[in-house]
């Protein structure tokens, strides 16, 4: 029973690393536009997926500066249920607002609340302050969110949480 137990973990184990480099790779594609080879390997049944390859996939692809693959990431990720992370809102929306695309803007702000994804607090500060710079029509529920955003955040200033060190960036990829 011991020896079929062991023989079960390590066929697993080659399982799980195969279906994570099947995400990388399929990422690797997106980000060099072979877009139907990524999106096939998207829809493998071998392909593992957990918040963290999400995460980093979306952080490589923003800090690529890869519009592009971002929106195709983030329609791929709305098409499959077990890949929705509000991780990939927020770097698709810091995009659209550091290349001032008010319109995309908006849609992405329906697309989140449609999903139910959470916005960080300075992610959303920053769409809404470009927003009204530019003189586009703010959402009433994108300022409410800010104004609830706020408030949490002035909650938690007040605590006595644990701060990052200036040399710390939790907006890096740590690894891929």
């Amino acid at each position: 029973m011991v020896k079929e137990t062991e023989r079960f973990m390590e066929v697993c184990s080659k399982v799980h690393e195969k279906g994570v480099v099947l995400f990388k790779l399929a990422v690797v594609l997106l980000h060099c536009k072979k877009t139907d080879e990524a999106m096939a390997m998207f829809d493998s049944p071998a392909l593992f997926v957990a918040e963290n390859l999400v995460a980093d996939a979306v952080k490589i692809l923003f800090f690529a500066k890869n519009l592009d693959a971002l929106e195709q990431f983030a329609q791929v990720t709305r098409k499959h249920e077990r890949m929705r992370f509000p991780v990939v809102h927020n770097y698709l929306m810091r995009m659209y607002v550091d290349q001032q695309m008010a319109d995309k803007v908006a849609t992405l702000w329906d697309k989140a609340e449609a999903d139910g994804a959470v916005l960080d607090a300075q992610t959303l500060a920053r769409a809404v302050e470009m927003l009204r710079a530019l003189g586009a029509k703010v959402p009433l529920s994108m300022i409410e969110a800010e104004l609830r955003a706020g408030q949490g955040r002035a909650n938690a200033d007040e605590s006595n949480s644990p701060r990052r060190t200036s040399g710390e960036r939790a907006d890096k990829p740590t690894s891929f």
